[in-house]
């Protein structure tokens, strides 16, 4: 899941903030539910 897998970075960039693999997976993780959300809403405005 998304928002865990983004939690879990984020815990890890507060541990070691200069972390760059928690970094760039959150940078990552950040744009797949962008894309996610984009998907929904494209579905949402099909259905109306």
């Amino acid at each position: 899941d998304l928002e865990a897998a983004a939690n879990e970075l984020r815990r890890a960039l507060d541990l070691d903030p200069q972390n760059a693999y928690a970094k760039f997976n959150l940078a990552w993780v950040s744009r797949l539910q962008q894309e996610a959300a984009f998907k929904t809403l494209k579905a949402a405005e099909a259905a109306i």
